[in-house]
């Protein structure tokens, strides 16, 4: 389906995302930085289900046991400008609307792939079936998401260009 999609877009007169975007290196680094870590972390939001099914407890003390993922959230809050920064670095001042919507869709695209991706190992372990099997498809689960994102991570920091304004003409060509 992607490669349909690029196939379209690299013909099309006018596409609505154009795939040649994607050879600017901050774009693509950003791109990829925002996915990979909105992946992470919902993938880590099946915590309180793990708290209050396995563990037991309360909605009100689920609340504070996951208290300390805003350390985490703190932490790829400081990332993300730099990454938002660099999407939009890498465009004309014209293409800022494009800028953006990647930077959102990469959110969007990358928080699904963490639900869809615990989700998956979960049910592929009968994470239903009990409080072991849960637990040990949770950490085999968060083992992978971590995979994930010490591998874009690695690739962020390994294709990561200083910002240089491109001109979407020459993108795009």
């Amino acid at each position: 389906m992607v490669a349909v999609f690029i196939a379209y877009a690299l013909r099309a007169e006018r596409p609505l995302l154009d795939p040649r975007v994607f050879r600017v290196a901050t774009v693509r680094a950003g791109t990829l930085g925002v996915g990979a870590a909105f992946l992470a972390l919902f993938g880590l939001f099946v915590n309180a289900q793990y708290l209050q099914d396995v563990k037991g407890y309360s909605t009100l003390l689920t609340g504070f046991a996951i208290a300390p993922l805003a350390v985490g959230m703190g932490v790829m809050g400081a990332c993300a400008p730099a990454l938002t920064g660099g999407i939009l670095a890498g465009l004309p001042a014209t293409g800022a609307g494009l800028g953006s919507g990647l930077n959102s869709a990469a959110r969007e695209l990358g928080a699904a792939l963490g639900v869809a991706v615990i989700g998956t190992v979960l049910n592929s372990h009968h994470a239903l079936r009990s409080a072991a099997d849960f637990t040990a498809g949770l950490a085999i689960g968060y083992r992978i998401l971590a995979g994930i994102l010490a591998a874009a991570t690695i690739v962020v920091a390994a294709t990561w260009r200083t910002p240089a304004p491109v001109a979407l003409e020459k993108v795009s060509r």
